[in-house]
């Protein structure tokens, strides 16, 4: 019984975390596109911040099967990157 109450706290502990990191991406790069626009004026800045904003919130949405997050948070190097920054 433990066994499973720890691997359902787990699952919904990554959940929570890749929910809270799309949502940093989101509020990041909706910052970027107003930064850029309004502070730096560079239109190509801009625009890097704008496809990075329809990658993070569109893509997802569009990819067939529903796999969403879950196709770029199985890749190995996803994780390591993700195990590091949780250590730091």
């Amino acid at each position: 019984m433990l066994p499973k109450m720890a691997s359902e706290g787990s699952a919904e502990y990554a959940a929570s975390y890749r929910d809270k990191l799309h949502r940093a991406i989101v509020v990041g790069t909706v910052c970027g596109v107003l930064l850029s626009r309004f502070c730096l004026r560079s239109s190509l800045l801009e625009f890097v911040f704008a496809a990075a904003f329809v990658a993070v919130e569109l893509l997802p949405a569009i990819l067939p099967f529903g796999a969403g997050f879950a196709w770029l948070g199985s890749s190995p190097r996803v994780q390591r990157a993700l195990d590091m920054y949780k250590l730091t």
